[in-house]
């Protein structure tokens, strides 16, 4: 598998994991900060969607 193939996966199984990660950072946050995490993370899972589907890998061979 090239590196470009690798970090596609990568990235693709983090988008899926990610809202995952990001409920369990909100709930160990105090509630002051929680929103505020909540909206970064949803922001950083909405990037990461965005790369993941706007550049796909294309698998050399």
């Amino acid at each position: 598998m090239s590196a470009g193939m690798e970090a596609a996966v990568f990235l693709a199984a983090l988008a899926f994991v990610w809202p995952f990660l990001g409920a369990v950072v909100v709930a160990a946050l105090p509630a002051p900060h929680s929103r505020e995490a909540a909206i970064w993370m949803a922001a950083l899972g909405c990037v990461l969607s965005v790369i993941v589907f706007t550049f796909p890998s294309v698998g050399g061979g």
